[in-house]
């Protein structure tokens, strides 16, 4: 299944245009941690303040797969441990 990494913070949303093809929810969630690690890595000040703002994993129709709040994840890793909020079981 395609899913889209959208961010947002009740203010924005950035959407994702490609997405990207998983087969379960196990690696979905490890689709998430590479790319807020790369998100981290490619802007260090702007990870510091993330406050707010959340990354919702959707399907090709928009209905929302899972939730990681990035304000939780913050800058470093292992500051905070991973939390993510699954919204469907649509992906097994």
């Amino acid at each position: 299944m395609r899913c889209f990494f959208n961010l947002a913070d009740g203010h924005s949303s950035l959407f994702d245009p490609e997405g990207v093809e998983v087969a379960d929810m196990e690696e979905l969630r490890a689709e998430v941690s590479k790319a807020i690690e790369e998100m981290r890595h490619a802007e260090p000040a702007a990870a510091r303040n993330w406050n707010g703002w959340r990354m919702e994993v959707t399907d090709p129709a928009g209905v929302a797969l899972l939730t990681v709040n990035l304000d939780r994840t913050q800058a470093q890793v292992g500051l905070h441990p991973m939390h993510y909020v699954e919204r469907t079981s649509r992906i097994r």
